[in-house]
């Protein structure tokens, strides 16, 4: 279609494209408003490998070796099930609040850092996601040796960091970019096919259709 036939199309169909751009910000503002809070809060574990030795630069790089090995047991540990129910049992003790296992493994993700883990917890709450993450090193830290004998005998797990983490202030403009975006394609390409569907001559495209001069319009 050319470039000036469809400018035509889009200025006959500007009532229906500036609704639908009014309505899609509306529904995005009222969904986000609707849409349940994410309220991250994450922790950082070091992983210490108990080494000793005459060389110190031996030991350090026998420590860094032995410790690599166990953070991959370790973020296969804190992954499971098992260790889901270690956290919700710790968050009742510390907290006084009963919590399901369920519930703790939809909110932890993981993440394996350099000598240690990351561990995130994410609920509708900021005080709620952090005392979660607390849950999580003490669990780390204290109980487990049911699911890892030897753990507290050959390493030293550490909590470096503890934290909300703050979300993004852009996340809302970029949903509502997006969203407007895609709507108004989709807007365009309906109005496109219904003045096309239509199969009606309008005056302004007569020069593009029919090659043909227009001298005078009487309805002007």
């Amino acid at each position: 279609m050319p470039a000036e036939r469809l400018g035509n199309v889009l200025r006959r169909g500007w009532p229906f494209l500036a609704l639908v751009v009014v309505a899609t910000l509306v529904a995005t503002l009222i969904a986000d408003a609707a849409r349940p809070g994410s309220e991250p809060a994450r922790m950082e574990v070091l992983v210490a490998a108990r080494m000793s030795g005459a060389e110190q630069y031996d030991v350090e790089v026998s420590r860094a070796t032995a410790s690599d090995f166990i953070v991959d047991d370790l973020g296969r540990i804190v992954r499971g099930t098992e260790f889901a129910k270690l956290v919700a049992a710790r968050y009742a003790l510390n907290e006084g609040i009963e919590i399901a296992s369920g519930e703790v493994a939809r909110a932890l993700s993981t993440d394996r850092t350099h000598r240690g883990i990351e561990l995130r917890m994410t609920t509708d709450s900021a005080a709620r996601s952090v005392a979660l993450a607390q849950a999580g090193a003490d669990a780390l830290a204290r109980d487990l040796e049911g699911l890892f004998p030897t753990i507290y005998d050959v390493v030293t797990l550490t909590l470096i960091d503890l934290a909300p983490v703050p979300a993004p202030a852009g996340d809302l403009v970029l949903d509502v970019a997006l969203r407007e975006v895609a709507a108004v394609v989709i807007a365009v390409m309906l109005v496109i096919f219904w003045d096309v569907g239509r199969r009606r001559l309008f005056a302004e495209d007569v020069p593009d259709l029919l090659d043909l001069p227009v001298l005078a319009r009487f309805d002007e």
